[in-house]
């Protein structure tokens, strides 16, 4: 890790968070129909107990449409916005990242925005140090349908689109990171399951060409 990281890779954050929230899904925790929309802020600070001070707000919108005899639509997007308070910055875990099985899913769990090319060691060779943005953008698109219902067992076909952006970057489609795939889900004794293969669009150098996802719990 850079050295100008280490000092904001450990610390206390405490706060407060305000949710607007309005739902019109036909179910909470499975929904077929509807739009969830929720606006999320949220002060960290010394007065309240931590040493992290930020404003953080987070916008989500997520859409359900039933197409046909079980097949369903679905539609997520969320923009993200994070600001120091003082004259530190933002630490590193309170920064936005994304990639892995609850963003981007053709690339790895916070694989993907601002980034520093770095050397591992002082003869060894260069590695990628994603260090997180101020500022997120995602957008996620899925068509689910059933395999075998009575089961709980569905599949999916999903397109991801998305990224993190720097505090000198704006947000931007010109370097948006994309990916599609497909996969399985069960509805299980234990609780959704989530078992998807993700392919990046324009794959970088040192990307995989495929990248499995498995989790438990819903998407959105």
């Amino acid at each position: 890790m850079p050295q100008r990281f280490r000092e904001d890779s450990s610390g206390l954050t405490s706060g407060l968070n305000f949710t607007i929230s309005r739902d019109t899904t036909n179910n909470r925790l499975a929904p077929t129909k509807g739009m969830y929309n929720a606006l999320m802020q949220e002060v960290s600070g010394a007065k309240l107990g931590g040493n992290n001070d930020f404003y953080r707000v987070n916008f989500r919108t997520m859409l359900y449409e039933p197409v046909w005899k079980g097949i369903i639509f679905r539609q997520f997007f969320r923009m993200g916005y994070v600001k120091s308070l003082n004259d530190n910055p933002v630490p590193l875990y309170e920064r936005f990242f994304t990639g892995g099985p609850n963003s981007l899913r053709g690339f790895y769990p916070n694989s993907v925005g601002p980034s520093l090319r770095i050397p591992s060691s002082v003869s060894g060779p260069v590695e990628n140090f994603v260090y997180g943005g101020d500022k997120l953008m995602l957008f996620v698109t899925e068509l689910e349908f059933p395999v075998v219902d009575k089961a709980g067992i569905r599949a999916v076909a999903f397109f991801d689109a998305g990224n993190a952006y720097a505090e000198e970057q704006n947000y931007s489609f010109r370097n948006i990171r994309m990916d599609y795939g497909f996969g399985i889900r069960w509805n299980s004794p234990m609780g959704p399951l989530r078992f998807e293969w993700g392919i990046p669009i324009q794959r970088r150098s040192g990307e995989d060409s495929v990248v499995f996802n498995f989790t438990i719990g819903n998407f959105f």
